[in-house]
C-alpha cells in the first residue's frame, strides 16, 4: 500500500520564530505496516487518544495548548519511562524536541528509545537510544544489547552547557543500516553529530521517552511533537546455530542468531549421527536450546550433532545443519611410583577437586584418600610400603571429571622400581651436525634404557650445561633407544625413529660441555662431560660426525667412546656402529687433593665410585685426628669432601687412609701407594713459596708425535706448597740483573697440594703423557696450558702471580748428549737439584734405560751435589763411569771446591798416550764450588775408547795464586744385565 503522509505543526515556542505558522515537514513513500510510523502532536491529554501510551503515566502530564509533554513527578529522586508500540527501522527517521530548564548532568537527563523490544524500562531491554545530557552535555546515540550500553555516535561536547536547554534531535538509518544524527538548537540549523554502520539489532516494538532526575528537576523536562517514519522489518532469514559447545558428557548447547519457535523444538530434530541418537530431554530458551542425553557420549574426535527443521517466530526454517564435537571421557593416562609409598595417576582432562566418591582398592597396601595434586593429576599414599620389583593391582572408581563426567572402572598394574645409577645412559651425541654427513642435520642426544624393565622418563630432567629441561611422559623399553632434540627440528626426522622432541632445548656446544640426565627423585641416572679421552677422530673432528659408546655396560668414559664409523655419520636410534665388548678393568684411582682450609680438604677420583651412599666419616682414617664429616659429590660421585675436627698445624703432614675398599661400578679397586697394608695420602696447610723452594727439574721439549711437551718441577722445600700459587712462562726479556717473564699461565685451580721432596709433572695432555711414560704416578700429573716451548731452544720459568721468578732454565738441543742419533722423545734431566740451574753441566739426556724421560720420577741421571770433604780442591764423585745410557754412570762428575771465589779453570781429558782428547772447560770462571761433567766423548763428538784417562785441572786466581792437579779415570763399557 502506498501511503502520503502530510504533517501540519502549530507553532510553539520549540519553533523557530523566523519560521512560518504553518510549513510542510515532508513526504515520502513507503510500504509498510502502519504501525511503523506515527505522528504524536500532543493535541490530546489523553495517553490513549490518539497514541496508546503506557508506563509511568502518573509522572507526566500532557500540555495540548504548547503541545508539549511536561514531566510532573513528585519531588524525589527517581525515574520516568513511557512507551508506545513503534516498528519502524527500515528506511526510518525520528525527530523530535526536548526541553530541559535546567543544565542537563550524570544525574538529571534523558533517554529516547528509538527502536526497543519491550514496553517496560529494565535491564532486559534491547535497543537503540539517543542520550540527551549526561556528564559530557552532549547528544549521542547508544545502543543497549545482552545488558550493556554502547555509545555507537559520540556527539559534540558542551553543545548543551547551558542553564535551559532546548534541542532538536532527528536520527535516520536508512536500509543498510547506516545511522545519522543531527541536532538543531534555538536560532541554529542542523548539524550532523555523526554517522555509523550498526545492524546488531534488526526489529523494534516500542518507541520510549525517559527522564532521570533529581528532587529538584522533577518538574523541569518536557518534549515536543514526535514524528516517526519508517517501515518494519520483515524477517526472511532463516534461523542457524552461531555458536554450540560440549556442556557436560551428557550435554550440547546450542545458540541461535535469533528466538526461535519453541514449538518447533522437540527431541526428533537432533540427532547424534551416525547412530541417530535422539536426547532424552532437550530445553530451550529463546535463542537457546540444551539437549541433554540419559548416557554418556561417546569418546570421539569428530562427532556429528545434526539439526533440523527449527523455526523463528516469523516462520523461518533452518536448513539442516550438522555440528561437530570432541569428546573424551575422563580415563586415566598413566601412572608412576613415586617412592615405595606414593603412587602418582595422570588422567587426560581436569580432576574435579572435591575429591568425593573416590574410591581407591588394593588388597596389600591399603591406599588413604587421594590428594589433589594439580589440573589433571593425583597423588594417591600407601600406609604399607611397596616391595620392589612386586607387581600390585589398583582399581580406580568414581574419580570425577571438573567437567561432569566420571571414570569408568578402571584396574592398572605397578610396581615401584627404584632408581639407580646407569639406568638410562648417554649413548650418541651429535654436539656439531655441521657439515651434514647423511642423517637429519640437528643435534641430538641418544640415550638407553639398560634394565629389563620398561623406564617412564617422565619428570627426569636433561641438564645440559647448567640449563635444565624436563623429559615428557614417554615409556622407554628395557634395552631400548630414544632420541632427545630440539623440537624445532622434528620435521628433519623420520617418523619410525624414537624421537623425543623438547621444545627450547639447550644448544650442545661443539667443543666441550657437560649432561646430566636426573631422574624424577633427582638421583643422578648418568653424566658426561666432553671432550671424552679417546682415540683421535682425524677428520671427523672437524664436525657432523657423532661420538658413540663402546660397551654400554662400561662406566668409565675414558677411551669408552669414539667416533662413529657409520657412513651417515651416527646412528641414531639404533645399536652403536663402534659397539664392542670394552670392559672396565682400570681399577679408579685418585687424581688429586685439594686443599680447602686448615681442617677441610676433598679427594677427586678419576672416576665414579660404587656404593657412595653407605660411605661414613670413618672411611677415611687420620692417624692424628678425627674425620667428622664428609660429603660425596651427587652428580659425579667421584669426590669425598671431608673435615677434621682440628686444624693441621702449619708445618706439619698428616697421614690419612681408607678404612675399606674403594671401587668403581665394574668391581674394580683403587690401587695407590700402600702404608700398613692402607691406601694411604698425606694431608697439610700450605705456605708461601719462596725463592729456591721449587726448581726445574726435567724439560720434555721435543716430544714424540704421540707425546706432548712437559714441564717436571721439584719441591726440595720442606714445606707443603699449593699448585695453585704456581704460574709457568717463558722468558721475553732477559739481561743479567732483569728477568722479565712472557704470559703467566697457571698451572692449577684446584688447590692441590704439593709436597717436600715430590715431583710435579705439568702437561698439556696427562693422559698422553701417562700413556707414553707408564712408570709415571698419576698423583703428580697436573693437566695445564704450557707455554710455547720451541723443539731446538728455548725458556721456562716457574713464577709468582705477581711476575716474581723462582726458577728459570735456558735450553738448547745442543744440551743432549753428543751420541744421541734422534733426540726426540729425550728429555733433558737435571742432574742434581741443589746445582745451578742453568750450569750447563747440570743437565744431561735422560738414559735409554729410562725410555729416555722420568716424569714424577727420580731423574735416570740424578747426582746429588755435595763434594767429599776429603781437603782435595778437586776431586771426581767416581773413578769409573760408563757412558751407554743405562742411567747408571752414565757421565763422569767432576767437582771442585776452591775456598774463595775469583778463580779460572780449565779442565781437560788426556788419553793414555798423553793427547788431549778433550776440553770440558776452558778458561772459565769458576763458583766457590761446583762441578763439571765429561760425558765421555771426544772432540771429534765420538764416544771416546774404553781405557784409563787422565782428568787435568788448571786452575788460576786473580790474585796470582795457580792450582793444578791430574786424576785418573777409566771409561769402561759398563756392567751387562
Amino acid at each position: 500500500m502506498v501511503i502520503m503522509t502530510f504533517v501540519m505543526q502549530k507553532y510553539s515556542k520549540y519553533s523557530n520564530p523566523h519560521a512560518m505558522h504553518r510549513y510542510f515537514l515532508f513526504f515520502f513513500l513507503i510500504s509498510a505496516n502502519l504501525s511503523a510510523q506515527f505522528t504524536e502532536n500532543w493535541d490530546d491529554s489523553s495517553f490513549s487518544t490518539p497514541l496508546v501510551w503506557q508506563g509511568d503515566l502518573d509522572k507526566y502530564t500532557i500540555n495540548t495548548v504548547e503541545h508539549q509533554l511536561l514531566l510532573t513527578a513528585p519531588s524525589a529522586t527517581s525515574e520516568a519511562y513511557i512507551s508506545t508500540p513503534s516498528t519502524a527501522l527500515i528506511d526510518a527517521a525520528w525527530e523530535f524536541t526536548v526541553h530541559m530548564d535546567f543544565n542537563p548532568s550524570g544525574s538529571n537527563y534523558a533517554q529516547l528509545f528509538l527502536a526497543c523490544n519491550q514496553a517496560t524500562y529494565n535491564d532486559k531491554m534491547e535497543g537503540y537510544y539517543v542520550m540527551v545530557g549526561d556528564t559530557e552535555d552532549e547528544v549521542s546515540l547508544w545502543k543497549r544489547e545482552a545488558g550493556n550500553n554502547l555509545k555507537i555516535i559520540d556527539g559534540r561536547d558542551k553543545i548543551l552547557d547551558s542553564p535551559s536547554v532546548t534541542v532538536t534531535i532527528k536520527v535516520q538509518r536508512n536500509s543498510v543500516g547506516n545511522w545519522q544524527l543531527h541536532t538543531r538548537r534555538e536560532g541554529e540549523d542542523f548539524t550532523l553529530e555523526g554517522e555509523v554502520l550498526d545492524n546488531s539489532i534488526s526489529t523494534s516494538n516500542y518507541f520510549g521517552i525517559y527522564c532521570r532526575y533529581t528532587s529538584t528537576r522533577s518538574d523541569k523536562f518536557s518534549f515536543g511533537p514526535v514524528s516517526v517514519l519508517g517501515a518494519a522489518f520483515v524477517d526472511t532469514v532463516k534461523p542457524l546455530v552461531t555458536s554450540h559447545q560440549l556442556l557436560a558428557a551428557n550435554q550440547i548447547s546450542l545458540l541461535f542468531n535469533e528466538h526461535l519457535d519453541s514449538s518447533s523444538i522437540s527431541n526428533g530434530k537432533f540427532a547424534i549421527e551416525p547412530d541417530g541418537i535422539h536426547p532424552d530431554k532437550v530445553v530451550s530458551n529463546n535463542r537457546r536450546v540444551n539437549v541433554f542425553f540419559n548416557a554418556y557420549l561417546q569418546d570421539t574426535d569428530a562427532g556429528l550433532l545434526s539439526v533440523k527443521d527449527i523455526r523463528d517466530k516469523s516462520g523461518n526454517i533452518m536448513n539442516d545443519t550438522s555440528l561437530t564435537y570432541r569428546f573424551k571421557r575422563i580415563k586415566l593416562l598413566h601412572s608412576k611410583v613415586l617412592d615405595p609409598n606414593n603412587l602418582q595417576l595422570y588422567f587426560n582432562k581436569n580432576i574435579d577437586a572435591s575429591l568425593t566418591n573416590i574410591a581407591i582398592a588394593e588388597s596389600e597396601l591399603n591406599f588413604s584418600t587421594p590428594l589433589f595434586v594439580k589440573d589433571s593429576t593425583l597423588l594417591i599414599r600407601s600406609n604399607k610400603p611397596m616391595l620392589p620389583h612386586q607387581i600390585y593391582t589398583v582399581k580406580l572408581t568414581g574419580i570425577l571429571a571438573s567437567f561432569g563426567d566420571i571414570i569408568k572402572d578402571t584396574t592398572l598394574n605397578i610396581t615401584y622400581r627404584p632408581a639407580h645409577r646407569f639406568d638410562i645412559i648417554f649413548t650418541e651425541l651429535m654436539p656439531d651436525e655441521t657439515p651434514n654427513v647423511g642423517l637429519f642435520h640437528s643435534e641430538y642426544i641418544e640415550i638407553y634404557n639398560r634394565r629389563d624393565y620398561p623406564i617412564n622418563l617422565d619428570g627426569m630432567k636433561l641438564i645440559i650445561n647448567d640449563k635444565e629441561s624436563v623429559l615428557p611422559n614417554y615409556l622407554l623399553s628395557p634395552g631400548a633407544y630414544a632420541i632427545i632434540i630440539n623440537q624445532k627440528h622434528l620435521d628433519n626426522w623420520p617418523a619410525d625413529l624414537p624421537v623425543i622432541p623438547i621444545k627450547s632445548l639447550p644448544v650442545l656446544t661443539n667443543s666441550a660441555g657437560t649432561l646430566i640426565l636426573h631422574h624424577a627423585n633427582n638421583l643422578v641416572s648418568d653424566v658426561i662431560q666432553y671432550p671424552i679421552v679417546m682415540d683421535d677422530g682425524g677428520f671427523k673432528a672437524s664436525g657432523g660426525w657423532s661420538i658413540e659408546r663402546k660397551d654400554l655396560n662400561n662406566h668409565q668414559p675414558d677411551y669408552n667412546w669414539g667416533y662413529a664409523m657409520h657412513l651417515d655419520g651416527g646412528t641414531p636410534g639404533t645399536e652403536n656402529s663402534i659397539h664392542a665388548q670394552n670392559p672396565d678393568t682400570i681399577p679408579p684411582r685418585i687424581s688429586y687433593l685439594s686443599y680447602i682450609d686448615a681442617h677441610t680438604f676433598k679427594i677427586v677420583f678419576n672416576e665414579a665410585l660404587k656404593n657412595t651412599d653407605t660411605f661414613a666419616p670413618s672411611i677415611i682414617q687420620v692417624e692424628q685426628a678425627t674425620v667428622s664429616e664428609i660429603i660425596v659429590d651427587p652428580i659425579f660421585i667421584n669426590s669425598i669432601e671431608f673435615s677434621l675436627e682440628e686444624d693441621i698445624p702449619a708445618g706439619q703432614i698428616f697421614e690419612a687412609g681408607f678404612s675399606k675398599a674403594i671401587s668403581d661400578f665394574a668391581g674394580n679397586t683403587l690401587n695407590n701407594s700402600v702404608k700398613d697394608q692402607k691406601l694411604w695420602l698425606r694431608l697439610g696447610v700450605p705456605e708461601t713459596i719462596d725463592s729456591f723452594d721449587i726448581c726445574i727439574n726435567e724439560v720434555l721439549f721435543n716430544p714424540q708425535p704421540d707425546d706432548v711437551d712437559f714441564v717436571e718441577l721439584y719441591n726440595r722445600s720442606d714445606k707443603t706448597l699449593n699448585r695453585s700459587d704456581i704460574y709457568l712462562a717463558t722468558l721475553s726479556h732477559s739481561t743479567s740483573d732483569i728477568l722479565i717473564p712472557d704470559k703467566l699461565k697457571r698451572i692449577n685451580n684446584k688447590n692441590s697440594l704439593f709436597f717436600p721432596n715430590d715431583y710435579l709433572v705439568v702437561s698439556s695432555d696427562i693422559k698422553k703423557t701417562e700413556a707414553k711414560h707408564v712408570q709415571t704416578n698419576s698423583t703428580m700429573l697436573n693437566q695445564a696450558s704450557l707455554p710455547a716451548m720451541g723443539n731446538d731452544e728455548g725458556s721456562i720459568a716457574i713464577a709468582q702471580n705477581n711476575g716474581l721468578i723462582i726458577d728459570y732454565f735456558i735450553y738448547s738441543s745442543d744440551m743432549h748428549f753428543e751420541l744421541l742419533r734422534n733426540k726426540e722423545g729425550v728429555s733433558l734431566e737435571r742432574v742434581s737439584p741443589n746445582a745451578p740451574s742453568n750450569n750447563y753441566h747440570n743437565w744431561h739426556s735422560a738414559s735409554q734405560h729410562s725410555a729416555y724421560a722420568t716424569p714424577t720420577q727420580q731423574n735416570s741421571q740424578y747426582s746429588d751435589y755435595a763434594p767429599k770433604d776429603n781437603g782435595d780442591w778437586v776431586s771426581l764423585e767416581k773413578e769409573a763411569f760408563s757412558p751407554n745410557a743405562d742411567g747408571t754412570d752414565d757421565f763422569l762428575r767432576i767437582n771442585y771446591s776452591l775456598g774463595e771465589p775469583g778463580w779460572t779453570g780449565t779442565i781437560s781429558i788426556y788419553n793414555r798416550y798423553g793427547r788431549v782428547i778433550k776440553t770440558v772447560v776452558s778458561n772459565q770462571l769458576l763458583g766457590v764450588q761446583g762441578f763439571f761433567i765429561w760425558d765421555g766423548t771426544n772432540h771429534n763428538h765420538q764416544k771416546a775408547d774404553m781405557g784409563i784417562y787422565i782428568v787435568y785441572a788448571d786452575f788460576f786466581s786473580t790474585s796470582g795464586k795457580r792450582k793444578q792437579r791430574k786424576i785418573a779415570t777409566v771409561l769402561t763399557a759398563g756392567r751387562k744385565k
